[in-house]
């Protein structure tokens, strides 16, 4: 399989790291940065309609009355009272694959494929958490890219590999 370079590139700032003067004390600041790569979609008939799979993401959750499409969950850890300021997710480029069958829909639902635009509607969502690793209280970032955007009405996909 032919791999597309692609990538995403995930920025978030923490107050952690880089110190600047706010008045009468110093905040620590940290950027943080992570490129992602995906492979080029392989998408597979099934009968009545098509089912998009990329290589690095095994996960398909779904939304009754949605199409199912592949999602990249990305987790980071950070020490404990770390705070989480900005999330930014850049995809730098796509790309169009046409004249498909309608994307499987979840299961158990049906889709009106007239009323969906585009879907998902947002590229990313993302989660601040706190928990224990190990013994140790962390706080989490996980964050959901959908790097396919499907477009029922013109029948294609956009591709956002990087």
């Amino acid at each position: 399989m032919k791999k597309i370079n692609p990538l995403i590139v995930i920025g978030f700032f923490i107050f952690n790291g880089f110190e600047f003067f706010s008045g009468n004390e110093f905040i620590k600041e940290k950027c943080k940065i992570e490129k992602i790569s995906f492979s080029q979609p392989n998408i597979i008939d099934k009968g009545k309609n098509s089912l998009i799979k990329l290589a690095e993401i095994s996960r398909y959750p779904w939304e009754i009355g949605k199409p199912m499409l592949p999602v990249f969950k990305n987790i980071s850890a950070f020490p404990f009272g770390t705070q989480v300021n900005n999330v930014k997710v850049t995809f730098s480029d796509y790309f169009e694959k046409d004249n498909l069958k309608q994307i499987r829909p979840a299961p158990e639902s049906e889709i009106s494929y007239e009323k969906i635009v585009g879907y998902p509607e947002q590229r990313f969502t993302y989660i601040i958490g706190m928990g224990l690793k190990g013994k140790e209280h962390i706080i989490y970032l996980l964050i959901y890219l959908c790097p396919v955007n499907y477009h029922p009405k013109n029948n294609f996909i956009y591709c956002f590999g990087s």
